[in-house]
């Protein structure tokens, strides 16, 4: 058994709960409105976050209907922690916490559906994290998450939006130029009362 492996799974567990226990407080307020009454007041992030959710979905279907679980368990990891949780949650924060009500609400119902359609891509491989995760998102369910429908790629390619996808990566890729321009200026000049 690889160590490293069994630390990276606990990393990714806390990952889990901390971005549900984020979003608890701020889901639990939310209306119980579908996600397409949403639409229109999506923002880029809601929109980007939405598509690569649906690309999640197909690889995770793609991964398990060809006995892949590595690609699957790839897919909906990665979905999670890099666009997610390092992405989504930290663009939707504004939003949450200062923006008019309808955009607030349109971002309420994309993370409420970002987490739930993860825990669901993620369960048939780590059951009891996603039940436990699932059953507080859902407010105590009578039901399981393991009979609650799994995602399902047709149902998701309404949500594809390449032109979101294209503008969500300008935006990052200049975040990550001023990222590296910033990190680059500290090394160069650690004392910035230097630097002119």
């Amino acid at each position: 058994m690889d160590l490293q492996r069994v630390v990276a799974s606990r990393h990714f567990c806390n990952k889990m709960w901390n971005a549900l226990r984020y979003a608890l407080p701020l889901v639990q307020t939310s209306s119980s409105s579908s996600l397409e009454s949403h639409a229109p007041s999506m923002s880029l992030a809601d929109r980007w976050i939405l598509s690569r959710l649906a690309d999640a979905v197909t690889k995770v279907h793609d991964g398990y209907g060809t006995f892949k679980l590595a690609t699957s368990a790839n897919a909906a990891q990665r979905f999670f922690i890099q666009e997610l949780c390092d992405v989504y949650i930290e663009f939707s924060k504004p939003v949450l916490y200062h923006e008019d009500a309808h955009a607030k609400e349109a971002a309420k119902a994309t993370l409420t559906t970002a987490l739930d359609t993860s825990l669901r891509l993620l369960h048939p491989i780590m059951p009891f994290v996603t039940e436990e995760l699932w059953q507080r998102l859902q407010g105590g369910s009578e039901h399981s998450l393991m009979t609650a429908a799994f995602p399902d790629p047709a149902q998701w390619a309404r949500w594809v939006d390449r032109d979101a996808e294209a503008s969500m990566q300008a935006v990052l890729d200049v975040m990550h130029a001023v990222r590296s321009l910033r990190h680059t200026r500290k090394t160069l000049a650690p004392d910035a009362s230097t630097v002119e």
